[in-house]
């Protein structure tokens, strides 16, 4: 008899983010934003929490449908989101 391998797999726990607290509008369209996404994917829970991936430039609120989209589209929303994030940048600083 094959021993069963001691697995437990991991859950994905939330953090609380206030970055949709901070936008609460989808920053694609304007709607209500409910959804936060990361503009470089993070993986399957791979990226460490102080990881680049997981700081405000690399995450867009957005809308349920904008996010359904930029899953649906990941080269031109990435793209899209890369620009409107240069773009806010340059007029914050």
């Amino acid at each position: 008899m094959i021993p069963k391998p001691n697995y437990k797999p991991q859950t994905r726990r939330r953090q609380p983010d206030d970055y949709l607290k901070r936008h609460p509008w989808c920053e694609r369209c304007g709607s209500k934003s409910i959804q936060r996404h990361h503009i470089k994917p993070v993986g399957m829970g791979g990226a460490p929490p102080d990881s680049p991936l997981h700081s405000d430039r690399n995450k867009i609120a957005l809308c349920r449908r904008c996010h359904n989209w930029a899953h649906d589209n990941p080269q031109a929303a990435k793209k899209e989101f890369l620009l409107r994030k240069k773009k806010i940048e340059s007029v914050q600083a």
